[in-house]
């Protein structure tokens, strides 16, 4: 996936993207049909790659389970201190990999 937001403000972002890729926990909080779900948001992130001072590249993981990328992409980066509008954040599917390709 490709995480972006516009121009502004783009050092929040950046900050906010650093903090998550540091975090070893991302603990998450979420009402679902079936009630109140906590788990924990960072496992699904295998790998944050700075693409642009605007953009990150996303490599996730769904074998925790599935959530909505955007919903993810959103709690991490108000957990992050990202202060900005989520509402330009665009989150673009990039390609999948097959499970044998996924980095052990």
């Amino acid at each position: 996936y490709r995480a972006a937001v516009p121009e502004d403000p783009p050092a929040a972002f950046a900050q906010a993207w650093s903090a998550v890729d540091a975090s070893r926990s991302i603990p998450w909080r979420r009402e679902t049909k079936k009630g109140i779900r906590e788990l924990d948001a960072r496992p699904f992130f295998l790998r944050i790659r700075r693409e642009s001072e605007h953009s990150r590249l996303l490599d996730l993981d769904w074998s925790p389970g599935y959530v909505s990328p955007l919903a993810l992409c959103r709690h991490v980066l108000s957990f992050g201190g990202y202060g900005g509008d989520m509402a330009p954040l665009s989150l673009t599917k990039l390609f999948n990999l097959p499970d044998t390709d996924l980095p052990q």
